[in-house]
């Protein structure tokens, strides 16, 4: 069975909650970026090398760190995938090759990416943490949530590990736990808008529509706040019409 357009749009939240743990952040809580021509600059750099040392894989590595920041993550994958075929598999490059897997649309490399760095570097907060989204996007909800759960006692504050638990039990049906993880974020001024819509998605799978739709409303126009509530609804129904459907053939 493949998810519909609410499913892949409640999906990429997570994926933007993931990536967004690892940024850089601003003052005010948003990512940084390197200029356009910077980029451009240590992605060309960063290419010679590699084609200069192609069984190098401190290279590599450097080569998909580059292509990574300028959005060239299909380039990304390659020399992240010839890095850890040269050796060795760092914990570092197995993340950062989940992370890429995450971001192409693969969770069943980015699992067995996850799953080799947890054996290289155990309880790291960003390996249980990709781990999680990984296992969650594979529908394997309940050792997701085991990943997601200890990420979270090691960093109890993280809206990134938050939101990524909260989508887990709103998969399995169990959208009350997922608002108990995220209520905070109704209180918390500071919260980021992402924490926020999470909670929302988990209020209207929950029957709170009202209430999702005040939280929506502290980050965005009235319209806007009912289009992606109704996108949360259609989301919530394709889950329990998918669950009760049973496992796909």
């Amino acid at each position: 069975m493949q998810p519909g357009p609410a499913v892949c749009r409640a999906a990429l939240l997570v994926l933007a909650l993931l990536v967004a743990g690892c940024a850089t952040q601003r003052p005010d809580g948003t990512p940084s970026q390197a200029a356009p021509e910077a980029m451009t600059g240590d992605l060309l750099g960063a290419r010679a090398a590699a084609r200069a040392r192609p069984n190098d894989a401190a290279a590599q590595t450097i080569l998909a760190e580059a292509a990574l920041s300028a959005g060239a993550l299909p380039e990304a994958q390659t020399a992240i995938d010839r890095a850890i075929a040269i050796g060795p598999a760092t914990a570092d490059r197995l993340v950062l090759q989940g992370r890429l897997a995450l971001q192409l649309s693969d969770p069943v490399k980015a699992e067995a990416a996850y799953a080799a760095a947890e054996v290289a570097s155990p309880n790291r907060v960003e390996v249980l943490n990709g781990a999680g989204v990984a296992l969650g996007l594979l529908g394997r909800n309940a050792e997701a949530e085991t990943k997601l759960r200890a990420a979270l006692a090691q960093r109890p504050g993280d809206w990134v590990i938050r939101g990524n638990l909260a989508f887990v039990l709103v998969n399995a049906e169990n959208a009350r736990a997922a608002v108990a993880v995220l209520a905070d974020a109704e209180r918390d001024a500071a919260a980021p808008s992402r924490a926020k819509q999470n909670l929302a998605l988990a209020l209207v799978a929950s029957g709170e529509r009202d209430r999702a739709l005040r939280v929506l409303r502290t980050d965005m126009g009235r319209v806007e706040a009912i289009e992606l509530a109704n996108a949360f609804a259609r989301y919530a129904e394709g889950v329990r019409d998918q669950r009760a459907a049973g496992p796909a053939q």
